[in-house]
């Protein structure tokens, strides 16, 4: 992804509440971060390549946010997994990119 687009969609996040779907026109990513929550949750070793995507990817929007590069520092690794899989459990069709956007979006307005 590059900086223009991290920089809009943490723009989004920032103005809007969290969304649901991410414009089908962006390609965020690519691997496991495509696939459905239920995916990640369900299949038999897609949970650790799940969680390492899920730390690439944040890690590349900590790199790329402009004004902190500490989102989720607070509430670390564990914690940060956490969110996301409970979004992803109650919400099993969202890609794995949209949970961790949103999770990363709430973590970004609360300062954690």
């Amino acid at each position: 992804m590059n900086g223009a687009a991290t920089l809009m969609l943490l723009a989004m996040l920032a103005a809007h509440p969290a969304p649901q779907k991410l414009p089908e026109s962006v390609t965020l990513s690519y691997g496991i971060g495509r696939d459905s929550c239920a995916h990640w949750l369900g299949v038999p070793g897609e949970d650790r390549d799940g969680v390492n995507w899920l730390f690439g990817y944040w890690t590349a929007l900590n790199f790329l946010n402009p004004n902190t590069h500490l989102v989720g520092a607070k509430a670390g690794p564990s914690g940060v997994v956490d969110e996301v899989r409970k979004l992803c459990q109650a919400q099993p069709s969202m890609p794995l990119q949209s949970a961790v956007g949103v999770v990363y979006g709430q973590m970004l307005r609360a300062g954690k």
